[in-house]
């Protein structure tokens, strides 16, 4: 029975690759940890529930200094977030923003179409990952950045510069500049 508001992702892990298309001759590996103790041989099948809020989201309003991550998914280099974060503060405000999962992406942002800079370039790596922006935003294994913006209504968009998986996930946060 389907959940009304939810949506139901399937998706195949083979040794430590997630198989977003089984059919892909040449799957791409997203780092995934998991193993099937019984029958290691075989693939693993998952499925889980996304509430609505979480699917693709143009736009996603979000309230400066609430301490929360907002996550987005991106594909190949060159890809756009799969969402713009909107936000209005009348003091400065600090976005944060990092990879999380392998390690090795590198972003992009623009504050109301203008460029802001990007996050720094660091090696690829799978062998340690973080679902947690938190651990990754504070380690130099992960690329991330701060920028600084002035009081006012904000459109961050963001952009893969990198993106050695073809796909992953970042994180972004926006605090209140601390005076």
């Amino acid at each position: 029975m389907m959940l009304r508001g939810t949506v139901l992702l399937l998706f195949v892990v083979v040794g430590n690759c997630l198989l977003v298309n089984p059919r892909d001759p040449k799957p791409q590996c997203y780092g995934l940890a998991l193993a099937n103790v019984a029958n290691p041989e075989k693939p693993m099948v998952y499925t889980a529930k996304l509430p609505t809020s979480l699917q693709s989201a143009p736009l996603l309003r979000i309230q400066p200094g609430d301490g929360h991550w907002w996550s987005f998914e991106f594909g190949e280099t060159g890809s756009a977030a799969s969402r713009t974060f909107v936000f209005e503060s009348a003091v400065t405000t600090k976005v944060l923003v990092t990879d999380v999962f392998c390690a090795g992406d590198a972003f992009m942002l623009a504050n109301n179409n203008v460029e802001l800079g990007s996050t720094l370039t660091v090696p690829t790596s799978c062998y340690t990952n973080t679902p947690d922006p938190s651990v990754a935003a504070n380690n130099i294994g992960w690329s991330h950045g701060e920028f600084f913006l002035s009081p006012g209504q904000h459109s961050i968009s963001i952009w893969a510069i990198r993106s050695p998986f073809g796909a992953g996930t970042g994180a972004i946060k926006v605090e209140i500049a601390q005076q």
